[in-house]
């Protein structure tokens, strides 16, 4: 009897012993799997880590902040003689080509330095535009405050005044308004609508510009078989489009297209009229030609 209970607790105790060892075993490999989890995540910590650190530092260099008003001309200082990547970045051109291209949109195209910007920060501005889809939503503001008629419209500069024999005629003109006929690439579905007098599918371009030759006003989008005087009745009454209407004793000069009526000087289409008056009405019809012709050449 002593020797069966014996042998019944030997057996227990090596059964216990398999049990211990097999939970032993169990637990080193749950502990070795949590150590490579813990590693792998490690690793995707770090490895996310980097690639937000590199977009942070690449935001920052995209984003450039000057405290003084001539941030622009020390931007573009910085640019060409202290860190040709900055030129590359943001124009797609290094200083020399840049530098090339500048002098010979000045020398040839006659680009001028105006008086807040130089023909570097004009250049530049031009290629941050094409080189960046937000370039355009970068210097918006900027053109809106620049690019637009003065509400009292100032006298021309005496340079780009008509003559003296003229002048009394013209003192009060602010411009010239012309439509002009732009080729439009379109569907074959859609070409019929835009085919007007040209014989070709065609946007109506309405547009006004001062003695400067400076635009002061550009309505595209019209199709090439409407009437001028059709998108002028438009522009001016429809308050979205922000039509630039003239001040009172002030008026543009348009051809014999448009209606003769305050503010807008049409050439007089009249048979009974003195010698002189025709010789004005042409003046005024080339005058306007004068203005147009070169700035939409421009």
């Amino acid at each position: 009897m002593d020797e069966d209970m014996d042998i019944h607790s030997q057996i227990n105790s090596d059964s216990d012993d398999g049990s211990d060892s097999t939970s032993d075993s169990s637990d080193e490999e749950c502990i070795a799997k949590l150590e490579r989890d813990t590693l792998t995540w490690l690793m995707y910590c770090r490895a996310a880590g980097s690639f937000v650190h590199q977009y942070i530092q690449s935001s920052r260099r995209r984003v450039r902040r000057f405290e003084n008003a001539r941030s622009g001309r020390v931007f573009m200082i910085t640019a060409l003689e202290e860190d040709p990547n900055i030129a590359f970045c943001e124009f797609r051109m290094y200083p020399p080509m840049f530098v090339h291209f500048t002098h010979i949109l000045r020398d040839e195209y006659e680009l001028q330095t105006s008086q807040d910007v130089d023909i570097y920060e004009q250049v530049g501005m031009f290629l941050c535009i094409l080189a960046h889809d937000k370039g355009y939503r970068q210097v918006v503001k900027l053109g809106a405050k620049i690019i637009k008629p003065k509400p009292n419209y100032n006298e021309s500069p005496p340079d780009h005044r008509p003559c003296r024999t003229r002048h009394p005629y013209f003192q009060d003109c602010i411009g010239a308004i012309d439509g002009t006929h732009v080729k439009a690439v379109l569907p074959a579905s859609e070409r019929l609508h835009f085919i007007g007098r040209k014989g070709y599918p065609s946007q109506n371009v309405l547009a006004a510009c001062d003695f400067n030759m400076c635009f002061t006003f550009v309505l595209p989008g019209t199709t090439g078989n409407v009437h001028d005087s059709r998108i002028l009745a438009r522009a001016i009454h429809s308050a979205d489009i922000n039509f630039p209407q003239p001040a009172n004793g002030k008026y543009y000069l348009v051809d014999s297209g448009f209606a003769h009526r305050p503010g807008y000087m049409a050439p007089y289409k009249g048979p009974d009229i003195r010698i002189s008056f025709p010789r004005i009405s042409s003046r005024t019809k080339r005058s306007s030609k004068t203005v147009q012709e070169p700035a939409r050449a421009i």
